[in-house]
């Protein structure tokens, strides 16, 4: 009997001993997991800045930034990369030193913001060779949606002085207005002589770890 039950206690404390390392394991797995998946960053007009310009013949150009807006970056630590980008920006808070401006950019003959209010921009594949990356994805403005790419600077997450993970990026889109059906007059809005075809948006990014 005492040898039955000297067994009995044996099988039990193995199979305690073999659930604490299976649950071991799938510790380690899950830790293993969180490590290696992609990391998302958050940034806002806070830390960033969006400036876009445009030629416009009566004061030489007209240069604006966008004081709200948010996005994300999602990081591979596998790859070493920023594996995606999103973009939202709220087409209201366009502001320059020309208010009166502002507001014709804002009405029904440009951006529309009423009708309009967000610009969005989602990347669908992002290409990284050596330091430099190239992004590819959907850009919506004034309600519709092309496909553009671009190439853009990043570094690696690094530390600030409060000691968070951010990582800083930067580049430039160059984009035709009237592929976005952007057109301010139907009469006078031909070959960009009052005002370019082309608008140039330069964006400065610092993305802090969620």
């Amino acid at each position: 009997m005492i040898k039955c039950s000297n067994s009995k206690n044996n099988f039990n404390l193995n199979q305690r001993i073999s659930a604490l390392i299976v649950f071991n394991l799938i510790f380690c797995l899950v830790l293993i997991n969180q490590a290696l998946a992609a990391h998302p960053y958050h940034f806002d007009a806070k830390s960033s800045a969006i400036h876009g310009a445009i030629r416009y013949t009566v004061i030489g150009q007209y240069k604006a930034d966008f004081q709200d807006f948010e996005g994300s970056l999602l990081f591979d630590p596998q790859k070493g990369m920023i594996s995606s980008v999103a973009l939202n920006i709220n087409t209201v808070s366009v502001k320059s030193r020309y208010p009166k401006l502002d507001r014709i950019v804002r009405s029904r003959y440009l951006l529309d913001v009423a009708e309009y209010p967000d610009i969005t921009f989602k990347s669908k594949d992002i290409i990284k060779k050596n330091n430099a990356y190239l992004a590819k994805g959907l850009l919506k403005i004034h309600g519709v949606e092309q496909e553009i790419s671009f190439p853009f600077d990043a570094t690696v997450p690094l530390k600030d002085d409060q000691g968070k993970d951010v990582i800083r990026a930067q580049g430039t889109w160059i984009m035709n207005r009237k592929d976005f059906k952007i057109i301010w007059n139907k009469i006078l809005d031909h070959g960009g002589i009052i005002v370019s075809e082309h608008i140039t948006i330069n964006w400065e990014v610092l993305a802090f770890a969620n």
